[in-house]
């Protein structure tokens, strides 16, 4: 017998590995795996002599089954493969058997992308030659310079906070000027995006104070609701209520402008027999006001009661005690003061009485520095007008916002031989206040001598206020 000793074995094979889906992330597809094993064949004995020198080996090699198990690492995809038993056929129908193949096979992870979120870049445009690319993406907003990022202290990327989410991007609106842009969004409040400094930004929602406002709702379309607010004081709180419907979580934030007749406001009413108590309401008092008691017989004790603390203490303006038909006129010239008609005692009769403010018109005079009266409401046309002979200036003085008081016209007046100069009649074609929140005042800022005497009036029939929701009670 011969004994044939042929060299190793190579075998190059080819892996196509299959498409590998994780964690519902995009298909990594694997470039193809190659793999070159070396078997040693084993001695082959042949019951046949040759005299040939050398021996001529034919291989088929069968497609082996490939069983993979995935691992998904951080940083490396690790396969297991089992190569299934390989027979080797030579010529003269001998056969070699080669045991399993295993093989261990580590791939690096591929550099693949997962779906990144959208960004809108947007300019802002400070100067003709100043401008800054801004990257919007997922609640945040990086800006650039030159065509770098843009460093801040510390050299950190300057970058701020917003509330816009990928999705809403391409929503946003805007709007510039200069150093100011104006965000606006269907789901957003009203924004500004702000330029600090060169190298600093900020973004704040925008507070609006005077609107704009929808047409009236009587105007547009009358739905018959109306509201009504129980503070008029411009900077205090108090309850706004509405006739139908309900106010809603969206509505926090909301300014309403309130239009109304322009009266008077007042409350009066009556106490019967031996009934004691408050006549009326308590009522927020600030200007001229009239406190009459109109009932000819009756026995008892009133009094006009004034309080600044919301009644936890009070003081009495004035009392009657069976004083019959009665008349008090005074001046309130302080904010945030509330007063009442209260009976505190009653023995007979009917007694009626009532507290008109005067909400539409302020007169006085003057023989000094000093502001004529209080302050009046005013929206839409008025008067105003002096008398008398004066030697002094009258400043008619405006306050929007209370934002405070600024000259609207001034008027000055000398008397020569006993007679003033001038004297001023300011009439409702030449007087408007377009503004809402406004403020008009009698002022003497210079005074030499006579005695100045002023009125000023508001002759639109309507009063109109703004007021912001803070929260919802019901």
């Amino acid at each position: 017998p011969v004994t044939s000793e042929p060299d190793a074995l190579a075998l190059v094979a080819a892996l196509l590995l299959p498409s590998i889906d994780i964690d519902n992330s995009p298909t990594i597809l694997v470039s193809v795996l190659a793999l070159t094993a070396t078997l040693n064949a084993p001695v082959i004995a042949i019951d046949e002599t040759h005299e040939a020198t050398a021996q001529t080996l034919t291989l088929a090699l069968k497609a082996p089954s490939v069983v993979v198990d995935v691992t998904v690492e951080p940083t490396a995809l690790s396969l297991s493969l089992s190569l299934g038993t390989v027979s080797v056929e030579i010529e003269q129908d001998v056969t070699v058997v080669v045991s399993v193949l295993a093989l261990s096979v580590s791939i690096e992870q591929p550099n693949t992308l997962a779906p990144l979120d959208v960004v809108r870049m947007m300019p802002f445009i400070f100067s003709s030659d100043i401008a800054y690319p801004v990257e919007f993406g997922n609640e945040y907003a990086r800006f650039y310079f030159g065509g770098q990022p843009l460093l801040g202290d510390a050299e950190v990327h300057v970058e701020v906070a917003t509330d816009y989410q990928s999705s809403e991007l391409y929503q946003l609106q805007t709007i510039q000027s200069a150093d100011v842009m104006w965000i606006v969004h269907p789901s957003h409040p009203q924004a500004q995006l702000k330029r600090t400094t060169p190298t600093t930004f900020t973004l704040e929602d925008i507070v609006f104070e005077k609107g704009p406002f929808i047409e009236r709702n009587d105007i547009a379309e009358d739905d018959g609701v109306t509201m009504n607010v129980d503070a008029t004081i411009a900077g205090t709180t108090g309850t706004l209520t509405r006739s139908s419907g309900i106010f809603q979580t969206g509505h926090v934030g909301t300014l309403f402008k309130l239009t109304h007749p322009r009266v008077n406001r007042q409350t009066n009413g009556r106490k019967l027999g031996t009934e004691t108590g408050l006549i009326g309401e308590q009522i927020d008092v600030f200007g001229d006001y009239i406190f009459s008691i109109t009932s000819a017989t009756w026995i008892g004790t009133v009094r006009l009661q004034r309080s600044t603390d919301d009644w936890i203490t009070s003081t009495n303006v004035e009392s009657f005690v069976n004083a019959g038909l009665q008349t008090f006129q005074a001046t309130e010239t302080s904010t945030g003061v509330q007063y009442r008609i209260n009976v505190t005692q009653h023995l007979a009769g009917t007694i009626s009485a009532g507290l008109v403010i005067n909400t539409s018109s302020v007169s006085g005079s003057a023989t000094a520095v000093g502001v004529i009266g209080v302050p009046l409401d005013i929206k839409g046309s008025f008067n105003f007008n002096t008398h008398g002979n004066w030697d002094a200036t009258v400043a008619l003085e405006r306050n929007e916002d209370n934002a405070g008081w600024e000259p609207f016209r001034e008027y000055i007046s000398v008397i020569n031989d006993g007679a003033g100069d001038r004297n001023v009649q300011l009439s409702p074609t030449a007087a408007i206040e377009e503004e809402d929140n406004v403020q008009y005042r009698i002022n003497v800022t210079a005074y030499t001598s006579g005695t100045v005497e002023a009125d000023l009036a508001a002759t639109s029939s309507t009063q109109s206020g703004i007021v912001r929701i803070n929260g919802i009670l019901s």
